[in-house]
């Protein structure tokens, strides 16, 4: 993990003398100087206050239970404090120690920004108090993540112990914190035959979080259609506007849109995994999906299936009015843009790598030696990206997959709207 403070020098040189100190007004990152925030200063992440809101997104009792969605949200103050973006010459490759990464430092956080992190976790532990789920909380409190996006969760939650659910690892993960907001759903495969399995372990899955100050923006969540697990999202209230263009007064209210000629400028958050090529075993993605099309006597390529289905989605919400960020395990290298590319497909859907337009590709997979990306972040053009980069291998837990981060200005993504205080009143959650 790259550490957030200046390394200290050692007590004495041979001589005996003291060592000198070094500068504290600037530290040098490979060449390029920039100023080290001062102690006084707030922190990014320090302002906000909100209490707990969540949506269950697994049923840690019994896969039959409905849960209750919980949401108690309290006035919140703008960010305040944090420190200049440091951006590297383009193109730029980094290495502190032994890790390399690439794009701008990610130890920089900025008032106007959100932070989103797109990130395979090759696998969650059942046990939510398990080393791994520690620093992947630690992940998201030291990176003042605002929107998690997990790929290859690789869990059944129906079969998760009580307690140990993904909301309770968000309750775990923002109790010491200041902000205690989160709004979450996961995404797992709901048709698979589970009665010989005697492990929670099930290949795929995705879950999108919103955390925080962003937590007060949710308006909604969902899933793929098909029940595969193939992605979640989560929509962020944004400004109302009319349909033939100009902004109308903000409001919360419910209204019937389509009547009154309305559409809201909203942004749509989207974690997806797609299967990779066929493997060995009857338990890999591929093989689940394949296997329900089959059930569904639908002849598709289950990868071609993946990509129209997801697109379908995209170019809906694009209708509606809506901005969105894709993050996503590919399985595909996305910087190819022949016509049958995901990164072709998706450019018809209005959506951009969003990290590619700045600095130049990486390796996401550690089996990979030339240096092709097969994770992204896609973005559409409403959504102004301030900074972003590939994180290190291994930077902060055990992957075999680099984690992705950019950040963005939320307020200009969603039409400059400002949330209203709200209270959400607790619905059930049919899983």
């Amino acid at each position: 993990m790259v550490p957030n403070t200046v390394t200290q020098p050692k007590k004495a040189t041979k001589q005996g003398k003291p060592p000198k100190q070094p500068d504290k007004k600037a530290r040098t990152s490979t060449g390029v100087q920039f100023q080290e925030p001062s102690s006084a200063q707030p922190s990014a992440a320090s302002a906000v206050q909100v209490d707990t809101s969540h949506m269950e997104g697994d049923n840690t009792t019994a896969a039959s239970q409905d849960e209750s969605q919980t949401s108690s949200l309290t006035a919140s103050t703008p960010r305040g404090g944090g420190s200049p973006f440091f951006s590297p010459p383009p193109g730029k490759a980094h290495s502190d120690g032994a890790r390399d990464w690439s794009g701008d430092d990610h130890r920089r956080h900025s008032s106007l920004a959100t932070r989103i992190c797109f990130q395979n976790v090759n696998g969650l532990p059942e046990n939510g108090n398990d080393f791994k789920q520690q620093q992947i909380n630690s992940w998201l409190k030291e990176e003042r993540v605002g929107i998690a996006l997990l790929a290859e969760a690789k869990t059944f939650w129906p079969s998760i112990n009580e307690g140990h659910g993904w909301s309770d690892r968000l309750r775990q993960a923002t109790m010491k914190s200041e902000q205690k907001g989160f709004y979450s759903l996961v995404a797992y495969n709901r048709h698979q035959d589970r009665s010989a399995a005697t492990l929670a372990v099930q290949w795929g899955g995705c879950i999108a979080t919103v955390l925080n100050q962003v937590a007060h923006r949710a308006k909604e969540a969902g899933r793929d259609p098909t029940g595969l697990g193939q992605w979640a999202y989560v929509r962020l209230q944004g400004r109302k506007l009319k349909a033939h263009g100009g902004n109308v007064q903000d409001s919360l209210v419910e209204v019937n849109d389509l009547v009154c000629g309305l559409i809201s400028k909203d942004l749509v958050v989207v974690s997806a995994h797609r299967p990779n090529k066929q493997g060995l075993g009857g338990s890999t993605v591929w093989a689940q999906h394949r296997l329900h099309f089959h059930a569904v006597n639908r002849k598709v390529s289950p990868r071609k299936a993946f990509v129209d289905n997801l697109c379908k989605q995209i170019t809906k919400w694009h209708d509606e009015g809506c901005e969105g960020v894709l993050g996503i395990d590919a399985n595909e290298d996305v910087t190819v843009n022949a016509p049958q590319s995901i990164r072709h497909r998706f450019r018809a859907c209005g959506l951009e790598e969003a990290i590619l337009k700045h600095h130049p590709p990486q390796a996401t997979h550690q089996r990979n030696q030339r240096n092709i990306p097969i994770d992204g972040i896609f973005t559409t053009s409403g959504v102004p990206i301030l900074a972003g980069r590939y994180y290190a291998f291994d930077e902060f837990f055990d992957c075999d997959h680099r984690g992705l981060w950019i950040d963005i200005d939320l307020s200009t993504s969603l039409g400059n709207f400002q949330p209203q205080k709200s209270n959400f009143k607790p619905r059930k959650l049919s899983l």
